[in-house]
């Protein structure tokens, strides 16, 4: 038996640049000699996990129970928090953090679904379809995340490069500058107001000590 996650690519167009895609997916390959040895789910214990109610219930409780605690919610400070049952006031501070009001409906469905899961079936079920409705927001709400994540990494990554692009290009004036007689405190200011580099800036760029021993390395 083995086990491969399947990842993918994600894009907005045919034309757009093609992104690695969050959702993955697990497949299971059974060997040739296994499959023919029996066919019997219980040679499988895994196989009919997929297949278990109770294993796909708790994982989703305890999907959203990781999400709540990702986003920081003290869940634990309730007596029934678990259960999806939170005073309205408790839940309506947490209102401006996307998903987490769903997250409490999805458990509280579950317990309901549990409840009458032997008294009345289709209830219970339909409890469970209302539970997995909210799935959508959480899914969302979590992929956001992830997205504006990495769109700020992205924006530190393009600012941090900006900068040194910056710095290189006042070093190489301050270089000619200082070739032409001019002094390194000169120099400097005049490489700064070239590229239109505030006086502030340009002393976080280069302290006058650094860029000129990064001068004379040059030099010698």
């Amino acid at each position: 038996m083995e086990k491969t996650t399947i990842t993918r690519t994600t894009q907005v167009s045919n034309k757009s640049k093609k992104f690695r895609s969050m959702l993955k997916t697990e497949v299971t390959y059974y060997l040739p000699e296994e499959l023919i040895t029996s066919f019997d789910t219980e040679d499988y214990p895994t196989s009919g996990l997929g297949w278990d109610v109770d294993t796909l219930v708790a994982n989703l409780k305890a999907h959203t129970l990781s999400f709540l605690d990702f986003k920081n919610i003290p869940i634990i400070d309730l007596d029934q928090g678990e259960l999806g049952i939170a005073p309205e006031v408790w839940l309506d501070q947490y209102d401006h953090i996307a998903g987490v009001k769903e997250g409490f409906y999805l458990l509280f469905e579950i317990h309901c679904f549990n409840l009458n899961r032997n008294s009345d079936s289709e209830v219970a079920y339909a409890h469970l379809l209302r539970a997995i409705n909210c799935m959508h927001a959480i899914t969302t709400a979590t992929l956001e995340a992830q997205y504006f994540a990495g769109q700020a990494r992205r924006g530190d990554n393009f600012k941090a490069t900006e900068r040194e692009q910056r710095r290189s290009r006042m070093f190489s004036h301050y270089c000619q500058l200082r070739d032409a007689g001019k002094s390194n405190q000169e120099s400097r200011r005049i490489a700064a107001k070239r590229l239109g580099i505030s006086e502030r800036t340009k002393r976080t760029y280069w302290k006058i000590d650094e860029i000129e021993a990064e001068y004379q390395a040059c030099k010698s």
